[in-house]
């Protein structure tokens, strides 16, 4: 077997040469390792476990550096044929100002029963291969954390919210359901049990559990020990888990009607402040809203997309039906991107930094932000749970 030196290793202090991690990740591919064992000695075989055992630890250990973006529109459901959300990571490297795709070798089936949803890299989801069965994918190790069913059930959908703790590696989390008719229940990730407290929604916010919308997302974050939910309608849900409270708020206000903007309204927070997005159709803009008093449900524009910058996500070959803007926040950027829904796929994208106020256009090969069927020779949803999986990288570039 030959295997070389690829542009990734470096020289080390001592000026030797580091393996590549990607040769030796995927030897088992070209030879037979049980072969290897057989010929060490008994203490090189016994330091070759302690190496890959540190290995196996540092890649549960690793973290998406940020800012990074989950993106998870679905296709336009077909009755009698699969569908499913894409799950991809875009990537943006500050020091480079480069741009990449990771597609994710977990397929998130769509289904009636869940809203999948993302909060610090964790996704919220039905397993693919089991729709009976919710839990965690984790996007920095690739592993899959099962959730039981919580242990009572509510007549009407339930707003499920997701706390993780980033001070811990891997990250651990607690899922928050709240319902009309049940109180709120907990899953802790680190018991693995399920708690019931005293709260409920209020009737208030029966609107956000009514039906389910074609183009809804659900967006989540948690901050200063609260959860914020949005389910795809007028209404901001915050759970707070010290008071064990729920709290309503109203999105801001879009001119005309709510016909007239998007029905995703994603939450950001950055340094301390939260934001949220607001397309205006008959206007054509994004506006993006800082929250300024949470208690008076006063929100301020922070800034406006329109023009030139707006049109652009609306550029689409097969037209504006079927099409929506999706937004995504993170580390003080906003991602901007068009999702054609008959299409299954994004036809353009736009970054703005909070900071500077600063747009620029993203660039990707064609086809790049699309759904696409993962073959079944290149899954194994048998190791989803401990192994790590390798991501197709794709880089993009940028234009001011």
């Amino acid at each position: 077997m030959d295997i070389k030196i690829s542009k990734r290793s470096r020289v080390s202090k001592d000026n030797g040469i580091e393996l590549d991690a990607g040769v030796w990740g995927q030897l088992q591919h070209h030879i037979q390792l049980e072969d290897v064992y057989q010929k060490l000695p008994f203490e090189e075989l016994f330091r070759l476990r302690l190496v890959c055992k540190a290995w196996n630890h540092a890649a549960k250990q690793r973290l998406e550096p940020k800012p990074f973006f989950v993106i998870m529109p679905h296709g336009e459901y077909d009755y009698g044929n699969d569908t499913e959300y894409l799950n991809g990571v875009v990537c943006y490297d500050v020091a480079s100002k480069k741009y990449s795709f990771k597609r994710q070798r977990f397929p998130i089936p769509y289904t009636y029963t869940t809203d999948p949803f993302e909060v610090e890299g964790l996704i919220f989801c039905d397993h693919p291969d089991n729709l009976k069965q919710q839990g965690v994918f984790n996007i920095h190790n690739k592993t899959w954390h099962v959730v039981p069913p919580a242990p009572k059930e509510s007549e009407y959908r339930s707003a499920i919210g997701m706390m993780v703790d980033t001070s811990k590696r891997p990250y651990s989390f607690k899922l928050v359901v709240g319902s009309l008719d049940t109180e709120t229940q907990i899953y802790d990730s680190q018991s693995r049990l399920w708690t019931t407290t005293s709260s409920r929604l209020k009737q208030l916010a029966k609107p956000a559990m009514g039906r389910r919308l074609l183009y809804q997302i659900v967006n989540c974050m948690c901050h200063n020990g609260s959860v914020y939910i949005s389910a795809g309608c007028e209404i901001l849900l915050m759970y707070s888990m010290e008071r064990d409270t729920w709290t309503i708020m109203d999105f801001p206000e879009v001119l005309g009607s709510v016909e007239d903007g998007c029905d995703v309204h994603t939450l950001g927070v950055w340094e301390g402040r939260i934001f949220t997005t607001r397309e205006d159709c008959r206007e054509r803009n994004v506006t993006v809203w800082e929250l300024v008093d949470p208690i008076r449900e006063e929100w301020a524009k922070y800034v406006v997309i329109s023009g030139a910058n707006y049109n652009m996500l609306n550029e689409c070959p097969s037209g504006y039906e079927n099409l929506r803007v999706y937004p995504c926040f993170c580390n003080g950027y906003l991602l901007l991107y068009n999702w054609h829904y008959t299409n299954c796929r994004s036809y353009a994208m736009g970054m703005l930094n909070l900071a500077t106020h600063e747009w620029e256009k993203v660039h990707f090969p064609s086809r790049t932000m699309a759904i696409q069927k993962v073959a079944e020779e290149d899954s194994d949803m048998e190791e989803w749970h401990e192994a790590e999986e390798e991501d197709s990288d794709i880089e993009g570039g940028r234009e001011k």
